[in-house]
């Protein structure tokens, strides 16, 4: 019923959900763990369970990144900054590294650092535009002063 709700939320949302859902299953996973390296379970046990809670860990992390990119280039299209495009089937990029968890951007998704890069440039588009509504709106305010002020000094 949950993941019902989740599909409809805006991605945003399900990002921030998921991003939840991967710290709470990390602790699970490692209080776990923790509780069978106290009982001092044999050797094999223990390695199965790291890999176990490895690729639990990878799989969520590689879909909420995969949630993480899919709403950048989203916010990014929206403010017109450019994103670049991913590497076709076959090629590298060095923005881009390979995940096969993101099926629906072909396997790709952004590098952390260019994730960062891009929402710096989103924040810079969003306080130039900030400014200028700002500057215009109260220059529009000090005219209207100015001329209200002018024509009480006539009379």
């Amino acid at each position: 019923m949950f993941d019902f709700i989740c599909c409809r939320l805006p991605l945003c949302w399900r990002y921030r959900i998921m991003e939840r859902r991967c710290r709470a299953e990390e602790t699970k996973l490692t209080e776990a763990f923790l509780a069978d390296l106290q009982k001092g379970g044999s050797r094999d046990e223990l390695e199965e369970l790291k890999r176990r809670y490895e690729a639990e860990a990878t799989s969520k992390h590689g879909e909420a990144k995969g949630y993480r990119t899919a709403r950048v280039m989203i916010t990014a299209r929206k403010w017109d900054v450019f994103v670049p495009a991913p590497p076709k089937p076959g090629g590298t990029g060095d923005k881009w590294e390979p995940d096969p968890a993101v099926a629906r951007l072909g396997g790709w998704q952004l590098k952390e650092a260019v994730i960062c890069e891009i929402w710096r440039t989103i924040r810079k588009e969003r306080r130039e535009t900030f400014v200028f509504w700002f500057n215009s709106i109260f220059g529009f305010l000090g005219l209207v002063i100015g001329l209200v002020s002018l024509l009480r000094g006539r009379r």
